[in-house]
């Protein structure tokens, strides 16, 4: 509805109201009143223009010629669809109310006239202006008029022409809530007015910053207050910080006459009576009140058998008294009786050769034969074996065929008066040979399409078990076990290398080294001996296919004892790892009543296949614009002249929303044909 439709309403209603109380003063007559009646007795004139009130078009001014130009009842004179406030002629749907342009030149067909529009050249019905400078924002190239365009001012709103950006953040000095401290976010957590770069309490509001004990924590985080404590320490942590509080550790002795404050103590015991609590005293037996300890090895320097080097598990080897790190004669100790002890001799047993399923046992031999043996996995597949004792007993991974199937262990041996020493092996699983066995597994994800950062499980469809009979007298099914790992992976093309576990691995035929290993390698967990793995989409720049493989095998137990080995070969299963770019280019100007293929106007990349578009429009339901999702998308722009629409369009796939872009344009008036 108009404007003009609006004020013509309205005036109906002001004449209608003014002949209800023509008819209400005819009722009374001229008689009753006495004055401004005409001289034909035709009643009351109130206007004296010789036309009675009961027949004026404008009864309370005078108008004898009746003139009605519009023919709406209503005189010209009093009229309010002819009143012209600024004299130009114009009076219904003036585009210029106050500024006079009979011509109503709008060239921008925003619906506001040249004269008294404040950027003529750009369409802005809400001529928005942010520094209220008399020019519209949509054509100012610099908003706070400090002589540096919008697009490169680092504060967009404040005048700064000098641009000084102190802290180096983007942000400029003049608008930086933080001129000292780089933060480009401008981050202010708790809103109080403060970026949290300087906020001696980021978390909770405190304008005023107040700090009654200058200990950098604001008044209303402190949990002293009243007693500097920068480090906010709360040994008993019940909210009082323990500088203020009176029995710190909470063994009911007061800090003052508590012989180890930090750490409870109720009995106080201290067995060489210097002042310090058996339980904090660097040396119990032998009293030492100032708890000295040069090498800060936690052995107070009077009970420290070598004060000046760290030793805290105080090694003696020849037990004089000192300790081996700093001992020059442990010739007990060294068999070529210098000050370099031996190191210890290990054998690690030598490779081996192993059956999925097949228990494997490490057992090394030593020179001392008392040193400990510790055992740590050191290449291929992860199976988490790191300082595991000696002998080490495991069972192979059911290693999905054709992939990798090598392991390093290392043993390491130490012994008092000795150095370590190591020796190391190999451990190869076999892959299976021979008809595979049905198990009746298969391999499946939780999604076959992911989205980069997404949990991703792997799983087997049947649940592994243990038990049945095989058929042999004491033959019985063992552990059932299956190894998750990601498929093979290759160089791209035009590098050579094959196969590859890192970028390294693909070199381009001169040998620069810049070939890619790919799809991306991803960490499985756990990978090893479980029903199901996870992993954590990665991040891609256009969507990729992930392969994994599962391998199932089972033992066979005769007598409780392993005695063969059944597996099946690798099942496979894959992940898409879905990704996608979007641009959206509408033109700056649509006319009402065009109907637009928006797919015209996308430009889409890195996609997966069968992904889709999908378009809306923010005002879209408020009858600017109608949008038909159908294949190929259209949009119906509608007669709102002058509006702005903002259109999206989402790219989805099979693992959901992958992108998004927006643009706006402006419903232009329809040319005319």
């Amino acid at each position: 509805m108009t404007n003009g439709q609006l004020v013509d309403r309205g005036g109906m209603m002001r004449l209608g109201s003014v002949f209800a109380i023509l008819a209400l003063i005819v009722g009374v007559g001229c008689g009753n009143l006495g004055q401004g009646c005409t001289g034909s007795g035709n009643g009351l004139d109130t206007d004296g223009d010789g036309v009675p009130d009961a027949t004026d078009n404008c009864p309370m001014t005078a108008n004898a010629d009746q003139a009605d130009a519009d023919q709406d009842g209503l005189g010209d004179v009093c009229d309010p669809d002819l009143i012209d406030p600024d004299g130009d002629g114009v009076a219904d749907g003036d585009n210029c109310p106050d500024d006079a342009n009979a011509d109503q030149a709008d060239a921008d067909e925003d619906g506001v006239g040249d004269v008294c529009d404040n950027c003529p050249a750009n369409a802005n019905t809400d001529q928005a202006d942010a520094d209220a400078d008399g020019v519209g924002d949509v054509c100012e190239g610099d908003r706070d008029g400090d002589g540096v365009p919008d697009d490169v001012d680092n504060c967009l709103i404040v005048a700064n022409p000098d641009q000084l950006d102190t802290d180096g953040d983007g942000f400029g000095d003049a608008c930086d809530n933080a001129p000292g401290r780089p933060n480009p976010g401008q981050e202010d957590g708790d809103g109080d007015g403060v970026a949290d770069v300087e906020d001696n309490c980021p978390n909770v509001a405190n304008a005023d910053q107040a700090d009654g004990d200058n200990d950098t924590v604001g008044d209303v985080c402190d949990n002293c207050p009243a007693d500097a404590n920068t480090d906010q320490l709360d040994t008993d942590n019940d909210g009082t910080g323990d500088v203020c509080e009176g029995d710190k550790d909470g063994d009911g002795v007061d800090d003052n006459n508590d012989n180890c404050p930090g750490i409870a103590n109720a009995d106080q015991a201290d067995a060489d009576a210097d002042g310090v609590g058996d339980l904090c005293d660097n040396c119990v037996n032998d009293a030492n009140a100032d708890q000295a300890d040069g090498d800060n090895d936690t052995i107070g320097d009077v009970c420290d058998n070598c004060p000046a080097s760290a030793n805290q598990d105080q090694v003696d080897c020849d037990t004089d008294g000192i300790g081996d790190v700093c001992d020059t004669d442990d010739a007990s100790c060294d068999m070529n009786g210098g000050t370099n002890p031996d190191p210890v001799t290990v054998n690690a047993g030598g490779n081996k050769l192993v059956s999925p399923c097949e228990s494997v046992t490490l057992d090394a031999t030593t020179t001392p034969g008392n040193a400990t043996v510790t055992w740590t996995q050191t290449g291929g597949p992860p199976l988490g074996i790191a300082n595991a004792g000696d002998p080490l007993t495991f069972f192979a991974p059911a290693e999905p065929a054709g992939l990798p199937a090598v392991y390093t262990f290392a043993a390491t041996g130490t012994a008092d008066g000795f150095s370590p020493g190591t020796d190391s092996l190999t451990v190869t699983v076999l892959n299976f040979t021979g008809d595979p066995v049905t198990f009746g597994f298969d391999a499946t994800t939780s999604s076959g399409a992911a989205i980069p950062g997404d949990l991703v499980e792997l799983t087997l469809a049947s649940e592994l078990k243990s038990g049945g009979t095989v058929g042999g007298v004491g033959q019985t099914f063992g552990q059932w076990r299956a190894t998750w790992r990601q498929a093979v992976r290759t160089c791209s093309a035009g590098h050579t290398g094959g196969s590859c576990s890192t970028d390294a691995d693909c070199d381009t035929t001169a040998g620069a080294g810049d070939g890619v290993c790919s799809p991306p390698a991803v960490s499985l967990t756990p990978g090893n001996d479980a029903q199901s793995a996870t992993f954590t989409a990665p991040s891609v720049s256009t969507s990729t296919t992930l392969d994994f493989m599962v391998g199932v095998c089972r033992v066979v137990m005769t007598s409780g004892q392993p005695d063969s080995f059944e597996g099946t070969l690798a099942l496979t299963e894959s992940v898409s790892v879905q990704t996608a770019t979007v641009t959206l280019s509408l033109p700056d100007t649509i006319d009402a009543g065009s109907v637009v293929t928006l797919g015209d106007f996308v430009t889409l990349a890195g996609e997966p296949a069968g992904a889709e578009l999908f378009f809306f429009a923010t005002l879209d339901g408020d009858a600017p614009v109608t949008i038909d999702n159908t294949d190929p998308a259209t949009m119906t722009v509608g007669n709102a002249v002058g509006t702005v629409v903002e259109v999206s369009v989402q790219v989805i796939g099979t693992a959901g929303p992958l992108a998004t872009a927006t643009d706006t344009f402006t419903i232009s008036q329809t040319a005319a044909p």
